[in-house]
C-alpha cells in the first residue's frame, strides 16, 4: 500500500509538471506578425517612432484593412513589467467605458488574455512573454478578431 502511494504520488506529480510546461505560449515577432497579416490582407505599419518609448514598446506595428473596422496592434516591450502593465491598462481602459459588459481573464504563465464587450465594441488583450496584441473590433466583427488571433498562435 505504502508503495501504491508513492507511486500514485509520482505520477501526480509527474502529470502536474508536463501540464504546466505545456500551458506557455510561445511569442511571435513583429516580421511574423507583419507576414500574417499582410497574407490575409492587411496593411501593416510601423507606429514605434509615435507610441514605442512612452509605453515602454521597442516595436509597435498595427494593421489595418479597408474591408474591415478591425483594428490590430502587436507591440513588442523590453521587459515582462512593462507589457504586463500595458495589458492592464488597455484592459481597464476598456472596462471603464460606458454600457453592459461581458469580460473574462486568463492568466496561465507567460500568457494573459483578457476581453471585455461593451455595446457593440469588442477588445482583445493578449500577452505572450513581452509581446502585446490588442485588437479593437465591433460584434459583428468578433469572430474575425478571434480568428486572427487564432492564426497567430496567440
Amino acid at each position: 500500500m505504502k508503495k501504491f502511494k508513492k507511486v500514485l504520488a509520482l505520477l501526480v506529480v509527474l502529470f502536474l509538471t508536463v501540464s504546466l510546461t505545456g500551458c506557455g505560449k510561445k511569442a511571435i515577432t513583429g516580421a511574423d506578425f507583419k507576414s500574417k497579416m499582410e497574407a490575409k490582407g492587411y496593411t501593416v505599419t510601423d507606429f514605434t517612432s509615435s507610441v514605442g518609448s512612452a509605453a515602454g514598446a521597442k516595436e509597435a506595428l498595427v494593421a489595418n484593412n479597408k474591408d474591415t473596422s478591425l483594428i490590430v496592434e502587436f507591440l513588442t516591450f523590453e521587459d515582462e513589467k512593462a507589457v504586463i502593465d500595458g495589458v492592464e491598462d488597455l484592459y481597464n481602459s476598456a472596462k471603464d467605458k460606458e454600457g453592459t459588459k461581458s469580460t473574462t481573464e486568463v492568466n496561465l504563465g507567460n500568457y494573459n488574455k483578457r476581453t471585455v464587450k461593451v455595446g457593440e465594441e469588442y477588445y482583445v488583450i493578449e500577452r505572450v512573454d513581452n509581446t502585446l496584441l490588442y485588437i479593437v473590433s465591433t460584434k459583428n466583427t468578433s469572430k474575425e478578431a478571434d480568428e486572427i488571433v487564432k492564426d497567430l498562435g496567440y
